[in-house]
């Protein structure tokens, strides 16, 4: 079946798009840096 390959790599990209998307909002909520060398966001009004 050539499908089955096809049906993991969408599986596996989806789950670490997931994670990564999940990932970056925990660290914008905790108003942290997202990348290294990147400088906090100035304080909202």
């Amino acid at each position: 079946m050539e499908s089955g390959p096809a049906i993991f790599a969408g599986a596996a990209f989806t789950l670490f798009g997931g994670a990564l998307l999940l990932w970056t909002t925990v660290r914008v909520l905790h108003r942290e840096p997202v990348a290294l060398g990147v400088p906090r966001a100035p304080p909202s009004r």
